[in-house]
């Protein structure tokens, strides 16, 4: 088990003892994931994968356990093909003593690439102990899609029926205004800070320009900029700080939910 069936041996007998070394080789095992887009098809690079023990994996002997459940053996990530490979001699050469067909494993995603939602996704295999048409080599392929975020912005405007108000009047000014990102209503309800979504500050196109970001502030153009957030999904926006002479509302969050298109755009109005 776990060896190439050799080629046929002709072997002669005589009247005297006779013996002839017959050697196998043995089954090696690889998984190769590509990463894609789910919406374009096109191949992802940075990907991280992590490949995992699907049971208590031993020695051939099955004295020594070299891996536990649910252990990771190996990570990889994807490349410009998109592709990240486990090959069997990247984490335990199949020597007579060391055997790793025949068990169960796993592969899922750690860390998705830059813009894109993190897929869960698992990947299971059962590493044969049998080589295909006398191949040594058998490679189990998986794909892993994934979700791009989406660019979205705020427009921030004055309540209607005000304008003669603040026509050319430089008391009033929306430029400053800032608002907090929540994906619990609770905590936007109470503007928790510690709660608040951690997003990147990214260009229309989707390319990032600041990280790790917790404030949204408007420009003097009446928008925030850009920031990456996830598709499908419901955020509440609360407003923190208003614009120079306008009132904060009296209820500050408001509901959004971000589509599949993109960029993205939301309105919130002020009263002056």
């Amino acid at each position: 088990i776990g060896y190439v069936k050799s080629a046929d041996t002709n072997v002669t007998i005589s009247s005297s003892s006779t013996s002839k070394t017959i050697t196998n080789t043995p089954v090696r095992i690889a998984v190769r994931v590509t990463k894609k887009d789910d919406k374009s098809g096109k191949v992802l690079s940075g990907a991280v994968f992590g490949l995992y023990a699907g049971e208590n994996i031993y020695t051939y002997d099955g004295k020594t356990l070299l891996w536990a459940k649910d252990a990771l053996i190996g990570q990889g990530t994807s490349g410009t093909n998109g592709q990240a490979l486990y090959n069997d001699f990247d984490w335990l050469p199949p020597t007579s003593v060391n055997r790793t067909t025949g068990y169960k494993y796993y592969v899922k995603e750690i860390s998705p690439p830059s813009g894109y939602k993190a897929t869960d996704y698992v990947y299971e295999f059962t590493a044969s102990t049998t080589a295909v048409s006398g191949v040594a080599d058998i490679t189990y392929e998986a794909e892993f899609p994934n979700t791009p975020f989406v660019p979205v912005r705020i427009r921030k405007t004055t309540a209607s029926g005000y304008s003669d108000w603040i026509s050319n009047n430089s008391c009033y000014s929306l430029t400053g205004t800032q608002f907090a990102v929540y994906d619990n209503q609770s905590y936007a309800n109470a503007d928790t800070a510690s709660k608040r979504v951690s997003f990147d500050i990214v260009d229309a196109s989707g390319n990032v320009t600041s990280s790790n970001q917790t404030i949204l502030t408007v420009a003097s153009n009446g928008y925030t900029p850009y920031i990456r957030l996830e598709p499908g999904k419901q955020y509440w926006i609360r407003e923190i700080a208003t614009g120079s002479g306008y009132i904060m509302p009296s209820n500050p969050v408001t509901a959004i939910t971000v589509g599949t298109t993109s960029p993205q755009e939301f309105t919130i109005s002020n009263t002056p």
